[in-house]
């Protein structure tokens, strides 16, 4: 009904569909933040495109996310739980996208798995990458070597990541994360 009423909304209780639909009718929000929800189809979020900082939280049902990288504006994007999706490749598109956190539920442990993340080759302007509680299919992290500009970073100790912990940890700019605060996860 007031479509430009808010700049800001969050939701600290599970959203359902109805209410994730009327939230993105809020054309003037530059942050939104959704704690969990029942909502499978978030392809409503490409009307907000004034939205700068996106969280949502334990979307186990969501089915693409694919509206999220119409969202030009966008410089920070957390996704949570996404059970569904094994591609976030969309996300490259993202060219003003300065912060991304894609990770499972850590609370449960609950793992998502994610086909590859060689789509950060073309994000060099990220400067906070976390990606936790994550099966990557590929098992290759080399992508994130291609961060020249990242300033936190915080990967699931694993082996693939403990092969080339010591370039990770020479990333010109890199200065907080697992990486750096907890290096002994990292030994090999």
């Amino acid at each position: 009904m007031y479509p430009q009423s808010f700049t800001r909304l969050e939701f600290g209780t599970r959203q359902p569909q109805e209410l994730f639909d009327a939230v993105c009718h809020q054309v003037n929000l530059t942050h939104l933040r959704i704690k969990w929800g029942s909502y499978s189809d978030i392809s409503a979020i490409g009307n907000l495109r004034a939205l700068e900082q996106l969280y949502i939280g334990s979307g186990a049902r969501v089915e693409s996310v694919d509206s999220i990288s119409t969202l030009k504006a966008l410089r920070g994007v957390y996704v949570e739980n996404f059970q569904e999706i094994r591609d976030y490749s969309s996300f490259a598109a993202l060219e003003n996208l300065e912060s991304l956190t894609i990770c499972g539920d850590g609370l449960g442990p609950r793992y998502i798995k994610v086909d590859s993340i060689d789509f950060l080759r073309e994000m060099p302007q990220l400067r906070y990458f976390r990606f936790l509680t994550v099966r990557l299919r590929s098992g290759d992290y080399t992508p994130v070597l291609e961060l020249p500009n990242l300033e936190h970073l915080s990967l699931r100790s694993h082996r693939d990541v403990k092969k080339i912990f010591d370039a990770l940890n020479a990333l010109p700019k890199l200065k907080w994360g697992l990486l750096k605060t907890r290096p002994q996860n990292y030994e090999k």
